[in-house]
């Protein structure tokens, strides 16, 4: 009896995994994940004095590594003379690239809210890795009003 119960369990085991892993190969052809449809990302770029910034947003926050490329592709080559400052909320995968079609350049810093612009990688001796890079886009602080 022992026997017949553990090769039952054994039995829905295996056919719940196989029905697990089709379900997964679904939603890969579907690109749908828990009900979220994924989207190719939107990306600009703009040149700011010293910089050029790019930014990206995915809209509803989901996209697969085949919309992020499609993405970066038709924006095309970001490398030139100056520095590429990237920013957006997204997946590692998606940063690396956009870093990759920004080499050959100065430097690429990727954005923290808490710092600035991080250097992540650097061809010139004006940058160094780990270097702060303020937000050229960023509003100075109004002055202090004297009392």
């Amino acid at each position: 009896m022992q026997f017949f119960l553990a090769s039952q369990r054994f039995v829905l085991l295996t056919k719940l995994a196989k029905e697990t892993t089709k379900t997964v190969v679904n939603l890969k052809k579907k690109d749908i994940l828990c009900g979220v449809t994924m989207a190719k990302p939107t990306i600009s770029v703009a040149e700011v004095g010293d910089f050029r910034v790019v930014k990206f947003e995915i809209p509803g926050g989901v996209t697969s590594p085949a919309e992020f490329a499609e993405a970066v592709a038709e924006v095309g080559d970001l490398s030139g003379s100056k520095a590429v400052l990237l920013n957006g909320r997204g997946p590692v995968w998606g940063y690396a690239m956009l870093a990759h079609s920004a080499h050959p350049t100065p430097a690429v810093a990727t954005y923290d809210p808490r710092l600035g612009y991080v250097v992540v990688a650097t061809h010139s001796p004006d940058f160094a890795v780990g270097q702060v890079v303020a937000d050229p886009e960023a509003k100075p602080a109004p002055a202090a009003v004297a009392a």
